[in-house]
């Protein structure tokens, strides 16, 4: 999946939940109050550039839920969160390239 901009707003628990050996690009995305920006879990991988964050408790989330599949993971590319805001389990990754 690509998708190319979007503003997404009080999306609650999490604003993109990507899972089970999915693929996703995301370019030019703002997220406001939401509990988690992106979950990436279960083999699946997201692709972020241009990311504006406000507002939000935890940016990425890379995990595995299911036993038969590997973790989850997420590259970044311009971001405004904080290290704080990351959480990456055993097997998951999340990088930052700039």
């Amino acid at each position: 999946y690509s998708i190319n901009q979007s503003n997404l707003d009080e999306c609650k628990e999490k604003a993109i939940s990507v899972g089970e050996k999915s693929k996703l690009y995301l370019n030019l995305t703002k997220i406001s109050r939401s509990n988690l920006w992106i979950a990436a879990k279960d083999s699946s991988i997201v692709n972020v550039v241009n990311l504006i964050n406000s507002d939000t408790s935890i940016c990425f989330s890379a995990y595995n839920k299911k036993q038969e599949f590997w973790g989850g993971k997420i590259t970044v590319n311009n971001h405004n969160c904080s290290p704080k805001q990351v959480i990456q389990h055993k097997g998951s990754l999340v990088e930052f390239l700039k």
